[in-house]
């Protein structure tokens, strides 16, 4: 049977909003294909070179004759004084085609015929992919699909009937598979005779298949996915927010609360709603987590989300990470000569307990202005055991102001062992279970669930996008490489902004990549390859992501000549459009390294759950 992209009308209507009916019908007639054949919907193309684009509504491909367009249009369609036009069938109202489907279906077969030559040449493998003038090897063509018309019966002179399959044809394939008959269905005898036309010049090549599938059908679908993948989020998360105030004043007279949820189950979200709602109610608040990246993040998404700077936000609303907390708190209990052996350990060995037991011996010390009406905990699953009890003091009533914690036990790769009573809470009464992967498309959470059995969700978003993609690279560098050149050929030269993509690992840069140089503003991989870019191209582990913009400045890189690199440790807590995901061979470390495998395992789940709508897992092996 035809393969299909998407495979059911369920996924297709999924994937876009009011798929017309005559689409729908053309993705059922083509059942009646073989194997041999691949369909994809709904196909957006870009022209680099003229500034243009379009779209296609049905791409075909097939491995020995070549690829088709197709433009389904509805209605009853006519031509008059070889002006199209088109009839509604329901109304019977009348009107002029603003495009021809002809011209639109031959301008998509002429731009698509130009992208597989493009990245052919980019993989470098021309002999095996294009004929001797650097051209698509097979035949190419496009036709219209007229399924409420017999536009052939009127014979016009403008218009091409050998590239139209209307009513009367329609009426035909309805007999073959009425009657059972065997051999070619007619839509595939059509199909294939018009790529016939140029099998003159056809040179069949093997390796084409696999590069038009996995290539060239993955790259002119996905920004058109973006795009609908962005729609659809937009209309999710409107309803998700509803559902979240909802929870959030139903629990207004709730004290103490327990929120549990895997990764991309809405957790953060939750929690500076609640952080907000408490600054509306003029309530002193503390929004704490682990890691600076996410605070800046909570920062970010709050300003905006309120319209004031956070600097008018201090004092009311305070976002900090565990260790700015402690070292605000410090000055009020220790001497200068006793602060710094404590921050030393505390910044530079993230050992915590000597600054805890300065705090819990002269807790009292600290003025009531540094105390809070309410507590909110972000991932508190990374947070030290020492520090569990400690954060309740920071109240200024311990029995009757608010304390929220949020966390994931599939996501402590800090600590050992997390357990909310340590909290002062009790996990039976207190806890409120998110049971919704919000972040992911239901392939990645699928994926999540298949490759780390990390990720409990009773529901998935609902949103469909892209399978994972993974690929196994001899050396870190080839995986690094690859990395750039499908950051910047497959997204930034088509429109996706490099905030939307990030490199993720398991180790630092410097410690993959030898060529990698550090500086004050982070550390440096500069690429020069023809492949990538034809100017130097800059994979960069910025120290802090907010630094970028600076970092572009100072070292003067092009904005779209770099792409950020960030450990999975030091991303915990944020996401992103992409993740490319740069990590040791799953099965390698399972065999060599067996003890650690499963601790592994969490860091692949935490990493690759920050991507949101693609996830690209890049296994190198190590020599």
């Amino acid at each position: 049977m035809v393969h299909k992209f998407p495979p059911t009308i369920e996924d297709l209507r999924r994937k876009r909003i009011n798929v017309p009916a005559s689409e729908i019908h053309f993705f059922n007639i083509i059942d009646s294909l073989s194997d041999e054949w691949y369909v994809w919907h709904s196909i957006e193309w870009f022209s680099d070179t003229e500034r243009r684009q379009g779209e296609a509504d049905f791409l075909l491909f097939h491995e020995q004759y070549g690829f088709l367009v197709a433009e389904v249009k509805g209605g009853i369609i006519f031509a008059e004084e070889d002006v199209l036009k088109q009839q509604n069938t329901r109304t019977g109202k009348v009107k002029k085609l603003n495009k021809s489907p002809f011209d639109q279906a031959r301008v998509s077969m002429w731009n698509l015929k130009n992208l597989y030559e493009e990245i052919a040449l980019q993989e470098g493998n021309s002999d095996g992919l294009l004929n001797s003038y650097d051209q698509f090897p097979l035949s190419f063509a496009y036709f219209v699909y007229f399924p409420d018309s017999y536009f052939k019966q009127r014979r016009t002179i403008r218009y091409d009937h050998k590239k139209v399959f209307d009513r009367t044809d329609i009426e035909d394939q309805e007999t073959w598979v009425r009657e059972n008959e065997t051999g070619r269905s007619p839509i595939e005898d059509f199909l294939i005779s018009l790529l016939d036309r140029f099998e003159h010049s056809r040179e069949y090549k093997p390796d084409v298949k696999e590069f038009f599938i996995d290539r060239v059908g993955s790259e002119i679908g996905q920004v058109m996915n973006f795009k609908q993948y962005y729609s659809l989020r937009e209309e999710e998360l409107e309803r998700i927010n509803r559902v979240q105030d909802f929870l959030i004043q139903s629990l207004s007279e709730k004290n103490r609360c327990i929120f549990k949820g895997s990764a991309g189950s809405g957790k953060t979200y939750v929690a500076m709603k609640k952080a907000m709602r408490l600054l509306e109610e003029d309530k002193k608040t503390l929004f704490l987590c682990y890691n600076r990246e996410l605070q800046d993040a909570v920062r970010e998404h709050i300003t905006k989300m309120t319209n004031k700077d956070y600097k008018h936000l201090k004092g009311r609303l305070d976002i900090l990470t565990i260790h700015k907390l402690i070292k605000i708190s410090l000055p009020y209990i220790t001497t200068v000569y006793t602060r710094q052996p404590i921050e030393e350990e505390l910044f530079d060995n993230f050992n915590f307990t000597p600054a805890i037991d300065a705090l819990s011996d002269n807790f009292s010390k600290i003025p009531m202005d540094y105390k809070y009406n309410a507590i909110i905990v972000d991932e508190a699953q990374d947070f030290e055991q020492e520090v569990w009890g400690l954060l309740s003091q920071f109240l200024r009533n311990i029995d009757d102001d608010i304390f929220y914690v949020f966390y994931d036990r599939s996501q402590a790769i800090f600590v050992s062992e997390f357990s909310p009573e340590k909290f002062g809470m009790n996990e039976k009464t207190d806890t409120i279970v998110l049971k919704r992967n919000l972040r992911n498309t239901v392939e990645i959470a699928d994926w999540l669930k298949g490759e780390t059995e990390y990720g409990k969700y009773d529901e998935y978003s609902g949103i469909y996008g892209f399978n994972v993609t993974r690929r196994e690279f001899d050396s870190i560098p080839n995986a690094l490489g690859t990395a750039a050149q499908f950051i910047k050929k497959r997204y930034y030269e088509k429109g996706i902004h490099p905030r939307q993509i990030t490199i993720l690992g398991t180790k630092r840069l410097e410690s993959i990549a030898p060529k990698a140089y550090t500086s004050e503003e982070g550390t440096f991989l500069k690429f020069h390859d023809k492949k990538i870019s034809n100017e130097p191209f800059y994979i960069i582990q910025p120290d802090h992501l907010q630094e970028i913009p600076m970092i572009l400045g100072s070292e003067q890189i092009e904005p779209t000549s770099y792409a950020s690199y960030k450990t999975i440790r030091s991303f915990k807590g944020l996401e992103s459009d992409i993740i490319i995901l740069i990590a040791e061979s799953l099965e390698d470390v399972k065999q060599k390294q067996p003890d650690t495998y499963e601790d592994y395992l969490m860091d692949i789940y935490v990493g690759a759950s920050r991507a949101k709508f693609k996830l690209y897992f890049f296994e190198y092996h190590q020599k």
